[in-house]
């Protein structure tokens, strides 16, 4: 279990997400991530685990709730991810 806390959207975006606990935007899927590929987040949810795309949705994170994440931003492998540079937005 992990209770990080992220101070700006960049630390978000390029820190490890797997233990963070997510809400996909517009599906009802709320949960903490186990798994993360290149394309898709597994999460653990109450009815058990589900398989998420990241191109095709929005990702809001208890760790950092003021700044959603679009998927097609991160479609990339985690190691790749943790390595980007980006601009907050």
């Amino acid at each position: 279990m992990s209770d990080k806390r992220y101070k700006t959207r960049e630390e978000l975006l390029c820190g490890e997400w797997i233990g963070l606990r997510a809400n996909i935007s517009g599906t009802g899927i709320s949960g903490r991530i186990i798994d993360e590929s290149k394309n898709m987040l597994w999460i653990e949810t109450e009815k058990g685990t589900k398989k998420v795309s990241k191109k095709n949705n929005r990702f809001v994170f208890d760790a950092f709730p003021d700044a959603a994440v679009n998927g097609r931003d991160v479609c990339m492998r985690p190691e790749e991810r943790i390595k980007m540079k980006t601009k907050a937005k």
